[in-house]
């Protein structure tokens, strides 16, 4: 019984650890995630043409523009800071995986990107950060506008998880079919918006007699957006 009981406790306390990461509630969280946003805008970059490279300053330039396209776009949206500007670690993570993927010898790190296991961790880091972040975009913008408005919060909700897409495919982008990266992170944002934070009459549209709270939407998107990326 002590043995059983100790397991199910480590299982209580492993479970809140991984919470509280996806949350962010743990310390440095958001910067590995931020790490891991980084890591898959420098694995896109690095499989494009030659011909298209440009120099130092351009490469580093895309890269915060691919990995943080949504956290520039919606705050310019909405009238606030934009992410480079009010966060350091958006830069420097930016600069570091930049030298790491096009200037470190041999360009090792793509290949370590890409290795087997690493890449789920990648992935999960990558997707934990693209699901925050259409719920952040998403609740903020239903803040700021009082909730008079449900097609303004899905609209930044969906930039802020896939804003980049636009920084490394321009307009190509909405001529294609629509990807699931755009698709996962309307239907995000729309789900946040109509479940979580309800519409003016502050009733939940999806399934009235379901209730959640914004932390159970956020854990559930990451869920989604992670399974969906790995099959």
């Amino acid at each position: 019984k002590l043995f059983l009981g100790t397991m199910t406790s480590g299982d209580d306390v492993g479970a809140t650890l991984l919470k509280n990461f996806l949350l962010y509630k743990q310390r440095y969280a958001l910067l590995i995630c931020m790490a891991g946003r980084c890591a898959k805008a420098c694995n896109q970059i690095a499989k494009l043409p030659k011909s298209e490279e440009g120099t130092w300053a351009f490469q580093i330039v895309r890269l915060v523009l691919t990995g943080f396209g949504g956290g520039i776009i919606v705050p310019i949206m909405i009238g606030e800071p934009i992410l480079p500007v009010r966060s350091d670690p958006c830069i420097l993570l930016s600069v570091m995986f930049w030298f790491l993927f096009f200037v470190f010898p041999g360009k090792r790190m793509a290949h370590f990107y890409n290795l087997p296991i690493v890449n789920e961790v990648w992935i999960l880091l990558e997707e934990t950060f693209r699901a925050n972040s259409v719920c952040t975009s998403t609740e903020k913008v239903w803040e700021r506008l009082g909730g008079l408005s449900l097609t303004g919060p899905i609209i930044c909700g969906t930039i802020g998880g896939c804003g980049g897409l636009f920084a490394i495919n321009g307009k190509e982008v909405l001529h294609d079919e629509l990807r699931w990266n755009i698709l996962s992170a309307m239907l995000g944002a729309s789900f946040v918006t109509f479940q979580v934070l309800g519409d003016p009459c502050n009733a939940n549209l999806l399934f009235p007699d379901v209730c959640l709270d914004m932390e159970t939407a956020r854990l559930s998107l990451i869920a989604v957006f992670v399974l969906s990326n790995l099959s």
